[in-house]
Parts: C-alpha cells; structure tokens; sequence
C-alpha cells in the first residue's frame, strides 16, 4: 500500500469492497446508490485512483473488471489512526484517550467498555 489517505468517496468505495468482497463496478455504484446515486465513470475513475495507491486490484471476467481490496479495513484504520495520532497528538496516545474524555464524547457504555478491556489486559499481563 503507498502512502496516502482515502478521501470520503474512496472511503465508501473500499467499505463496499470490505462488506461485499469482489465486486464488478457496477456492483459497487449499485451498493452506494443506496445513499446518493454516482455515475459510473465516476465510479471507475476512483477504482483506478486506489488502484494506482494500492489498496485495490482488479481482473478481467468476460467483459467485467472485478476489484477486490488489498488492504483490510483494520490495516487502513490502523493506518489511518497513527497519522492523527502523529499530526494532531505529538504521536501520543494518552492524548486521543484524553481527548475523548475531555470532550465528553465517550458514552457511558464505551467507558465500561474500555474499563474491561483494560482489566483484561492487566490480567493477561
């Protein structure tokens, strides 16, 4: 995968190809129809985009290209996650914690959430 964030558009593309797997690009504009109608060629220009990034590849069935995705959507978040982490945090990860408390922008349940899954990990440690 070569350096570079995926815009809005190409987000909801590579979702499509994460939920449904292979994909021809008519399948892909029938599953984003589903929230705003895109042309085609629209479509397909955005296909070759992530292609030429790396995050998809594409064969020839018939008369159909068929994309599939290279990068998982854990990687891509993963990826994702550390360049906020490194722009907006000084690269520091107590800081995102702290920012979701201080902005208050972590519900009830989350809270319990973390407060397992940090119970967890000190007793596996």
């Amino acid at each position: 995968m070569k350096e570079g964030s995926l815009d809005e558009l190409q987000l909801k593309i590579m979702k499509a190809l994460w939920s449904n797997g292979k994909s021809s690009v008519q399948e892909i504009r029938e599953e984003l129809a589903k929230e705003k109608p895109l042309a085609i060629n629209t479509i397909g220009t955005v296909l070759k985009r992530l292609e030429e990034k790396g995050f998809v590849s594409h064969f020839k069935d018939s008369r159909k290209f068929i994309f599939s995705a290279l990068v998982s959507e854990q990687k891509a978040q993963s990826s994702a996650l550390s360049k906020l982490k490194e722009r907006f945090f000084d690269g520091r990860n107590i800081e995102i914690v702290n920012h979701l408390i201080d902005a208050k922008q972590l519900t009830d349940e989350e809270i319990d959430l973390i407060k397992t899954r940090l119970e967890k990990l000190n007793k596996d440690s």
